[in-house]
């Protein structure tokens, strides 16, 4: 299957030193999501009104990357209350964190599946971050210089691409604007030459 691969398809089909890529950074996930779990906990509040006055406070959240993929997911829902029988509505969302988990699980094992939500959900997310790059917290990530060269059906090269789509989603007009906001030269003959997977 190789270039007509999406991400729809399991990473199985991928040559090694790509699915390498997707199973690490699964991996990675995972972790992260394990280890970040919501908790709220109750705290006196500043100001009390009544006896015993507590409000709740997040002690612990989920991973940025979890959130902002629950809430792309979301969906406006309504029930009804049992107590005052009234319609209420509520916001929901097609991920859950246990089904996420197991996906994770499944892709850093090479075990994911064909055509299944979540499985799709977060190859594609690898997929994206991987070939376009992202911004994490201010740290720029650039795009991985084997996925570009390997998905790139349309037949530009690499310089080309980093030069004129990622430089420019971060908003900068320019390499020279990068390099000198950054302080470190953008070689690309330099850049990432080992290209190891992380």
């Amino acid at each position: 299957m190789d270039k007509n691969w999406n991400t729809n398809y399991p990473i199985k089909y991928l040559p090694r030193r790509i699915s390498n890529i997707f199973s690490y950074e699964a991996n990675f996930l995972y972790y992260d999501l394990k280890s970040n779990t919501l908790q709220v906990e109750l705290f006196p509040a500043p100001e009390i009104r009544h006896i015993g006055h507590k409000v709740r406070k997040v002690t612990e959240s989920n991973p940025v990357w979890y959130k902002k993929v629950y809430e792309e997911n979301s969906f406006e829902a309504t029930y009804q209350s049992r107590r005052t029988k009234r319609k209420r509505r509520c916001l929901c969302s097609r991920v859950s964190r246990q089904k996420s988990l197991e996906s994770l699980q499944r892709i850093s094992n090479k075990k994911d599946l064909p055509n299944i939500f979540h499985d799709c959900l977060y190859r594609n997310l690898i997929f994206d971050k991987f070939y376009y790059g992202e911004d994490y917290s201010g740290i720029i990530i650039p795009p991985k210089k084997s996925f570009l060269r390997f998905f790139d059906s349309s037949g530009r090269n690499y310089s080309e691409h980093f030069n004129s789509e990622f430089y420019k989603d971060f908003g900068f007009s320019s390499v020279e604007e990068f390099e000198d906001f950054y302080g470190f030269s953008t070689n690309l003959e330099k850049f990432n030459e080992k290209d190891t997977p992380f």
